[in-house]
């Protein structure tokens, strides 16, 4: 089987705005406070506007708020159990922060 190379770069979020995401993300899975689930939300909501404005589809945005989790170690339940990254919440606010993205990138 010959593999097929795809010349598209991976799209994605600006560089600042992966940054950034990464970093309040990183900042509510360690502290879990309500000050940093507010600047997480602010900044999902940024990161819908972007993947908009870079015309992102809406499925390429969940990909990279994943690939996000992924890598920090927050997106599955069993694995933050285990490292103790995380709080049991995060379920819930997932969900809260996917809606706010989502929201954020399809409003007018």
């Amino acid at each position: 089987m010959v593999s097929q190379q795809n010349d598209n770069p991976p799209r994605g979020l600006s560089v600042e705005v992966h940054t950034a995401l990464e970093a309040a993300l990183r900042f509510y899975a360690s502290t879990g406070s309500v000050e940093a689930l507010n600047a997480l939300t602010a900044m999902v909501q940024t990161a819908g506007r972007d993947a908009r404005a870079r015309e992102l589809r809406s499925d390429e945005l969940l990909l990279v708020f994943k690939s996000i989790e992924h890598k920090l170690g927050i997106g599955d339940h069993e694995r933050f159990e285990k490292t103790g990254v995380g709080h049991p919440e995060n379920a819930i606010s997932r969900s809260r922060l996917v809606r706010a993205m989502l929201e954020a990138y399809y409003a007018d």
